[in-house]
C-alpha cells in the first residue's frame, strides 16, 4: 500500500517500515506514525490508549508505582503536551484517573 501511494524511492521508506515492524504493541506503532506525520493530537491519543490498554484490549495491570515503560510513555506524553501545546487535549485523554497526576505536572 505504501509503495502504491508514494512517489518516493523504496530506499527512503523501507527502513521506516522495518522499524515499525519491530515496534510493539501496535498502539506504539500508531503513535510513531502520527509523530512522523506531525499529527500530534492523534499521537497523544495513542499514547494515552497505550497506557490504558494492552494489545488484547484488556486494561493493563499496574502494580503499585509505575513500571519503567509506563514512566517512559508518560514522559513522552508530557513532552508532547508541552512542545505542541496540547493542554486541553490532555485533559480529555487523561481525565482524573491513574495517570492524571503525572500529566498535570506538565509546565506551561
Amino acid at each position: 500500500m505504501v509503495a502504491q501511494n508514494s512517489d518516493r524511492d523504496p530506499k527512503e521508506y523501507l527502513p521506516i517500515l522495518n522499524e515499525l515492524k519491530r515496534m510493539k504493541p501496535a498502539l506504539y506503532q500508531h503513535y510513531h506514525i502520527d509523530s512522523l506525520l506531525g499529527d500530534w493530537e492523534s499521537a497523544l491519543r495513542h499514547l494515552s490508549d497505550l497506557l490504558a490498554f494492552s494489545d488484547t484490549g484488556e486494561p493493563m495491570k499496574v502494580e503499585e508505582g509505575l513500571g519503567e515503560s509506563q514512566a517512559h510513555i508518560l514522559e513522552q506524553c508530557q513532552q508532547l503536551i508541552s512542545q505542541h501545546k496540547l493542554y486541553s487535549k490532555a485533559l480529555l485523554y487523561f481525565p482524573m484517573g491513574r495517570h492524571a497526576s503525572h500529566i498535570s505536572k506538565v509546565e506551561f
